[in-house]
């Protein structure tokens, strides 16, 4: 038998081909029609980070930011973070507990419920970082309370974690604060000191004093001894004007020395001039210069500090919420399901196909489809020892 004979064989019963799926989808819409209607509300909020960077925490260090370091280096941003709090087992429960669920998801097992509620529940973010919360559910007003609680739990949540997590910052950062206030105190009396115990004022400009002043010996130095050259040559090395210039000369040299070539360990500066040994005051200068650096250092990581610990103080003490709410819970007035056209749609489809093999075994097994072939013997065959 050809397909030809097939097709006149199915026109043949096309009451039963098409009359029962449209019978079948017309019942699948009268059901759908009086199933309970299953209603669909979303919140869709954005998180406002208390913890992002502002004028003061946007001061880079070499590693980063101070409050960079206080992060912890595995955590993921706020909005990872507040989804986490939003759909985690902690805000489920409460949400159960809340509006009953266990009653209406009808299971003993908080876990039970857990499963049966995620179903219902929608938590995602978008790519442009809104956060969307949703559920379906048989009572609109339960869907949109439901929604609505479960963020600001979230938000409660969150908020309560970061003010605990800026209060042990701000507790940090004073004891930092305390002890580089008091290392920078050290400092400075050890600058003071430093300075008293050498006799010295500023190390630098005396320094630059003391080189014009060994300048102005060697200058003399060397213009007396053109003198006493000229008086040698010309009154003789016994002459007053001679000797006179010999003692000059002689002088002026135990001054440069005293100022340049005559450092020994044991040497300290006069108490009543501003004059130093050049090569004894390099060294302190150095020292001097060490030191106002460390002061320096140390000054500068108090002010960046004293800025953290500001801002820590200032977003510990923060109490608004950390969402801005981009479109509220709203009461839906369509219902998501069931849909009466899937319905009718899908009952028509299954019921067509199971109508159209039942017409094809049955004309098989009576002989007008297939009449004579292997498949119907063996068909035949294999109902004949299922009955035996």
């Amino acid at each position: 038998m050809d397909a030809v004979d097939i097709l006149i064989y199915l026109q043949k019963k096309k009451k039963y081909i098409i009359g029962m799926p449209i019978l079948a989808g017309v019942l699948a819409f009268f059901i759908a029609q009086i199933l309970p209607p299953i209603f669909y509300t979303e919140i869709r909020i954005r998180i406002d980070d208390p913890t992002q960077s502002t004028s003061i925490s946007s001061m880079k260090l070499k590693g980063g930011s101070i409050s960079d370091y206080f992060k912890s280096k595995g955590d993921a941003n706020s909005e990872d973070f507040f989804l986490e709090l939003l759909e985690g087992r902690d805000n489920m429960v409460k949400a159960i507990h809340k509006f009953k669920l266990d009653s209406i998801y009808k299971k003993k097992s908080i876990d039970l419920t857990i499963v049966k509620f995620s179903k219902d529940l929608t938590v995602s973010m978008e790519d442009n970082g809104i956060i969307v919360c949703g559920y379906q559910s048989k009572s609109k007003e339960r869907a949109v309370d439901l929604v609505r609680f479960m963020v600001k739990n979230a938000n409660d949540r969150y908020m309560a974690l970061e003010h605990e997590r800026m209060l042990e910052n701000t507790s940090f950062l004073r004891q930092k604060h305390k002890e580089i206030s008091d290392s920078l105190d050290h400092l400075q009396n050890a600058l003071a000191e430093y300075h008293r115990k050498n006799k010295i004022i500023d190390p630098e400009e005396q320094i630059r004093i003391s080189l014009e002043a060994l300048a102005g010996y060697e200058q003399q130095i060397n213009n007396i001894s053109i003198e006493e050259s000229y008086f040698a040559k010309t009154s003789g090395d016994d002459s007053p004007a001679k000797i006179k210039a010999g003692y000059k000369v002689a002088a002026i040299g135990q001054e440069l020395k005293k100022l340049r070539g005559n450092y020994t360990d044991s040497y300290k500066p006069s108490e009543s001039s501003v004059f130093l040994n050049s090569d004894w005051a390099i060294q302190r200068y150095l020292d001097v210069e060490r030191i106002k650096l460390n002061v320096k250092l140390v000054s500068g990581l108090l002010e960046v500090i004293s800025s953290e610990l500001a801002l820590a103080e200032s977003q510990s003490s923060r109490t608004q919420a950390v969402i801005q709410v981009v479109q509220d819970a709203y009461v839906p007035d369509w219902k998501l399901k069931p849909k009466r056209a899937v319905w009718a749609l899908g009952g028509f489809i299954i019921s067509f196909v199971f109508c159209l093999a039942f017409v094809l075994f049955a004309g098989i097994m009576d002989g007008k489809v297939g009449n004579g072939t292997p498949f119907q013997s063996q068909m035949r065959r294999f109902i004949e020892s299922f009955k035996s």
